[in-house]
């Protein structure tokens, strides 16, 4: 062990980030995300974080050491069974309130949709669609496919919690094993696991477990395949997780064994070991899902994964600038306290044993991955995809840490800190308000996929029935992205549900200029059309929509009433004969119908579909009316 060291005060290095926290919150920037989440806080809010903060790091910086930290490690699990359940407590209460971060609203449609197959990560989304489906059976009243999200993400927030249980025993001593804990569970990259509706909450727990297991037995001489197992789970759950395999490569090599040809057969049945459950998890998605879905997900295969040399000063680009700053920014959200611990550190004799060699290799590998990878909605908004190297990051400090003989105020205040820069995080993703205002400072700072973002924001205005809200977002799609026909689109779409049927036309053409081959667009356009009162433009329209898919049934549907408007009532009833034929479900078929049969003089199928439009509950006068005229020309017997 080191003799103590005492090289800056624990109460002015964490004081110093406190301040930078607090400061930070009067300023805003495209490179102050990471460390400016107090903005959206009170100033009074603000003001008690920073004194308690430093009221904290002063009272542990004078008092002696407290007795509470003089106590025996646990010689038994039974305090997991406090851990745990308080763990997943504060997973659920303190859950994110709105899935606007990376492609949560994408990920919880997919599976909705009856998502099995995915080649970038297989086994996450088996796991979140079987689940979505065995939720559906139980028939759960609320958003399955959310519902699944948060429950994974408990999930594996508890396997982590567990990780850092045994970590913190395994590592420390009867001083540092509670402040382990809380430097662990208060690391940034922790949010994941609050209810997150995204990707990485399992993936994050193995890679843990994979880093703990592997670094413990490294050195010895028993064989463990565990590893091996741990480092094929990571990459089944995310392929980000191949960047591990250096690290797993030392390891194995640094496994002795009696002889070269052990030592090959022993590679190969690592190797096995590793390659199993991805290979397994590819199979079975692909047995599972439907040949469209096949073609999607290989559709979706990166074509353009890594960032290019330059990407201009402030751009994304391997050496530019503005991108080393968002990585910096991604360290102060995902784990600020490893960066507050490195400078407990020594300067000198890194890797000299095998552990720490492992560590730095997976750190190297993670350092890699935020290097050249493209993130495609901008570093901000793909954090979670970009925070699994600062659990390597805090794992390989933490190790080099504990070799110190470093006081327990050291352990006591980078604990507190951890914790504290943690708060105003999660807080904010807990608070729609909060993270509504941070959501749209993101997509107001960086420019990259902001068309993408402000479609979250209006899906998340429609689900919450706010139409002048979701036609803003939507706006604000169609002008980050102008010539995108998906973004042009959805603008006219919510121009057309909100009314403005007239002021959507232009751009229901102009994304038909730029994409003619959908059925859904061609039969929107058509039914604005009609809600305008151009029935001949609108059959027009619709005949297109019905070209690329005979049995739109909305299409069919809107082209009955298209012909209603034009007085075609005999070729109004084929359509809606065909229209009935698809099962259309809207009842207003049967209000349309009956007045077509009226016109027809077909006065007791008039009769009829009129009936079941009252039944179900349509109240427009003219229907009664309708219904009234058609029964009296009922002959007296069938009335």
């Amino acid at each position: 062990m080191l003799s103590k060291q005492k090289n800056i005060s624990p109460l002015i290095l964490s004081g110093g980030f406190l301040l930078w926290w607090f400061v930070a919150s009067f300023f805003s920037g495209r490179y102050t995300w990471g460390f400016g989440l107090l903005k959206y806080y009170s100033l009074i809010f603000r003001m008690v974080w920073f004194l308690s903060g430093l009221a904290m790091m002063s009272l542990l910086q004078f008092i002696p050491e407290p007795k509470y930290f003089k106590f025996s490690l646990p010689k038994s699990e039974s305090i997991l069974i406090v851990l745990l359940p308080a763990g997943l407590v504060l997973y659920i209460l303190l859950r994110v309130n709105i899935p606007l971060l990376g492609d949560g609203f994408l990920r919880s449609q997919e599976i909705s949709a009856g998502r099995l197959l995915s080649f970038t990560e297989p086994l996450t989304t088996l796991a979140h669609g079987m689940l979505y489906r065995l939720l559906s059976v139980l028939n759960f009243q609320t958003n399955l496919s959310q519902l699944s999200y948060r429950i994974l993400s408990a999930v594996g927030g508890t396997a982590a919690l567990t990780l850092y249980y045994f970590y913190a025993k395994d590592h420390g001593d009867r001083q540092v094993f509670w402040p382990l804990i809380f430097i662990l569970a208060g690391a940034g990259f922790n949010q994941i696991f609050y209810g997150y509706i995204e990707s990485y909450a399992l993936f994050l727990a193995v890679l843990g477990w994979y880093l703990f297991l592997a670094r413990k037995n490294i050195s010895d001489s028993k064989p463990s395949f565990i590893p091996a197992i741990l480092a094929g789970l990571a990459v089944a759950l995310h392929g980000s997780g191949i960047f591990l395999i250096s690290s797993l490569i030392y390891y194995w090599n640094k496994k002795s064994y009696f002889s070269v040809k052990t030592r090959v057969k022993r590679f190969l049945l690592e190797f096995l070991s590793f390659s199993a459950i991805p290979v397994a998890a590819l199979v079975i998605g692909l047995l599972l899902a439907s040949r469209p879905e096949v073609t999607t997900s290989v559709a979706e295969l990166p074509k353009k994964s890594m960032l290019p040399l330059w990407g201009g000063f402030w751009g994304y680009g391997i050496f530019s600038p503005g991108h080393w700053l968002d990585i910096f920014n991604q360290l102060l959200l995902a784990a600020p306290v490893a960066w507050l611990l490195f400078w407990a550190n020594p300067r000198a004799g890194y890797f000299k044993e095998p552990a720490e060699k492992f560590l730095g290799l997976a750190v190297a590998g993670g350092i890699l991955f935020l290097i050249v990878v493209d993130p495609k909605l901008g570093t901000a908004r793909d954090w979670d995809l970009l925070s699994w190297p600062f659990m390597a990051l805090l794992f390989f400090i933490l190790h080099r840490v504990l070799k110190l003989n470093l006081e327990w105020r050291r352990w006591a205040a980078a604990a507190v800190i951890s914790v504290w820069l943690f708060l105003p995080w999660i807080m904010v993703n807990v608070s729609a308000e909060k993270s509504l205002a941070r959501y749209t400072d993101l997509l107001a700072a960086d420019k990259r996929s902001a068309a993408y973002g402000y479609e979250n924001l209006a899906i998340y205005y429609r689900d919450h029935r706010d139409p002048e809200m979701m036609e803003r977002a939507y706006r604000m799609a169609r002008d980050s992205d102008s010539l995108n026909p998906r973004h042009i689109y959805n603008y006219a779409l919510a121009l057309s549900q909100n009314g403005n049927d007239l002021r959507s036309l232009p751009y229901f053409q102009k994304s038909l200029q730029l994409e003619a081959r959908s059925a859904k667009r061609w039969n929107d356009y058509g039914a604005a059309l009609i809600k305008c009162q151009m029935p001949e433009p609108a059959r027009e329209a619709l005949s297109r929509a019905l070209a690329l898919d005979q049995g739109n049934g909305d299409a069919l549907y809107n082209m009955g009433v298209a012909h209603c408007l034009m007085l075609d009532w005999t070729m109004a009833d084929s359509f809606f004969a065909l229209t009935n034929r698809t099962g259309y479900p809207d009842a207003w078929l049967y209000y349309y119908w009956g007045e077509v049969k009226l016109n027809l003089k077909q006065y007791p199928k008039a009769a009829e579909y009129l009936k079941i439009a009252i039944d179900v509950g349509i109240r427009e006068k003219a229907l009664f009316d309708a219904y009234q005229k058609a029964l009296a020309a009922l002959p007296e017997r069938n009335r």
